[in-house]
C-alpha cells in the first residue's frame, strides 16, 4: 500500500525507475480517496515526493506525476494547502516545471 510506496521511495532515492513508478502509484492511490491523501501527508510521502522531484529533474514523467500527487493533496483543504506552502512546494513545482521546459526544447 501507500506507506510501502514511501517507504521504497526513501531507501531507495537514486533508482531512478522506482522513483518514477513510486509517484505513478501515489498518484493512484489518493486519486479520489481522501483518506489516502491525509495518509501521504501523515506518512512522509510529500517529503519523500520533493527528494525525489529534486534528485531526478530531468525525468519529466516523474516531475508530472509527483505534480498530479501534489494537487490532489492539496485540494483536500485550505489548511493541507497551506502546510504544503510552507513546506516548499510551489517552489519545488516551479522548478520541475523550469527544468522540464528546459528538457522538451
Amino acid at each position: 500500500g501507500l506507506d510501502a510506496v514511501v517507504m521504497a521511495m526513501r531507501s531507495h532515492p537514486m533508482r531512478r525507475h522506482l522513483q518514477e513508478n513510486a509517484c505513478y502509484a501515489l498518484r493512484s492511490l489518493c486519486h479520489n480517496n481522501d483518506a489516502n491523501k491525509k495518509r501521504i501527508v501523515s506518512s512522509g510521502g510529500i517529503d519523500a515526493l520533493l527528494s525525489s522531484m529534486h534528485q531526478h529533474r530531468q525525468m519529466p514523467e516523474l516531475q508530472e506525476q509527483a505534480c498530479w500527487v501534489m494537487l490532489y493533496v492539496a485540494a483536500t483543504s485550505v489548511v493541507t494547502s497551506e502546510s504544503l506552502v510552507q513546506r516548499g512546494v510551489v517552489e519545488s513545482l516551479v522548478a520541475s516545471m523550469r527544468a522540464c521546459d528546459r528538457h522538451e526544447g
